[in-house]
């Protein structure tokens, strides 16, 4: 489960100049990437997908969406957090409802997780 193939093209215009980044192993290869140098918590990145399927549609002419979440995450030691957030392949680069339910999700959870496990 997860993505394959995952490529990422940078083409600057006014340049004309072009890079080009390739993750055979997908979004969980790219996040190691990113933390090349960094010293990692954990060696394995943390990474879930998930397909879902959208509410049902007001008339029987329409399929009800189904879309794909996937995550990716390793914490590392630096102080500041490095986060990469995507909605239908474009980059967004201020976060948005996505990220912040995310954050608050994540939070509760490993809240939650460490009230109910403390001695």
């Amino acid at each position: 489960m997860g993505s394959r193939g995952l490529s990422i093209v940078i083409d600057d215009e006014r340049t004309g100049q072009k890079e080009e980044f390739h993750f055979p192993e997908g979004l969980v290869a790219f996040v190691k990437h990113l933390n090349e140098g960094r010293e990692v918590l954990h060696v394995e990145a943390f990474h879930f997908a998930k397909d879902v399927r959208g509410e049902e549609p007001a008339d029987s002419l329409h399929q009800p969406l189904t879309y794909r979440v996937e995550v990716a995450l390793q914490y590392n030691t630096d102080f500041s957090e490095y986060i990469h957030t995507f909605v239908n392949n474009i980059n967004t680069h201020g976060g948005g409802t996505h990220l912040s339910g995310f954050k608050t999700a994540l939070t509760r959870t490993l809240n939650n997780y460490g009230r109910r496990e403390s001695w």
